[in-house]
């Protein structure tokens, strides 16, 4: 169950929230119409749903309780997506963006990574170890929010996303360095990516919302 979670926690925040933000910074056009349709969703949907029955190891299925809690954890994945609203967020005004933010999320990540991956020999059940590795995305989640002063496509959003980003980048080099040479590749392009993100933050189509604020 720990290690489903980090891994919600990972492809949620990287693989998709920030995969999205890339694309959406990079093709303004997309932002503010759905990639995809109903069908699509109910497509994706049913091939998410098939996925354990074709992959899953039967043999070796995990306690009631915790097939319960991965459920209910996909549940609210789902949920959070069609409540979460699309509008721009206002800007605060007289705030300059904080440059700390990038530093924030990446510690918060690295902190999350490395609670579950020694939590697990601390002897703790799988309720509090679950509970302890999430503190850290937690305390990100509320702090971002609280510090920030533009919106996701705004500067801070994308200091946010380059510090996720520089985690993957460490991350892959570091399965390189076990024997999975070929993630040297992804480390590269990611580490690009970021730079290029980070330098460009300032850039008119990077910051909509924060002249269309000042100009209201």
């Amino acid at each position: 169950m720990l290690l489903a979670v980090h891994l919600t926690v990972f492809h949620t925040a990287i693989s998709i929230c920030a995969s999205v933000l890339v694309v959406e910074w990079l093709v303004p056009r997309a932002r503010n119409r759905p990639w995809v349709g109903r069908p699509g969703l109910v497509l994706a949907g049913s091939v998410l749903a098939v996925t354990p029955v074709v992959y899953g190891e039967f043999d070796q299925r995990p306690p009631t309780p915790v097939l319960v809690a991965a459920v209910v954890l996909l549940a609210v994945v789902v949920v959070t997506a069609f409540r979460v609203p699309r509008g721009r967020r206002p800007v605060r005004g007289g705030c300059r963006p904080r440059r700390g933010l990038g530093l924030l999320a990446f510690t918060c990540v690295c902190a999350h990574w490395v609670v579950t991956y020694t939590v697990a020999g601390t002897g703790l059940s799988w309720p509090l170890g679950v509970a302890l590795s999430l503190l850290p995305v937690v305390a990100g989640l509320l702090l971002v929010r609280r510090l920030a002063v533009t919106g996701p496509y705004g500067s801070d959003g994308v200091r946010v996303v380059v510090g996720l980003l520089t985690f993957f980048v460490l991350l892959s080099l570091l399965v390189a360095l076990l024997g999975r040479y070929d993630m040297i590749i992804s480390a590269v392009v990611v580490a690009w990516l970021a730079r290029r993100l980070y330098t460009r933050r300032a850039a008119v189509s990077f910051e909509p919302e924060e002249r269309v604020a000042a100009a209201s």
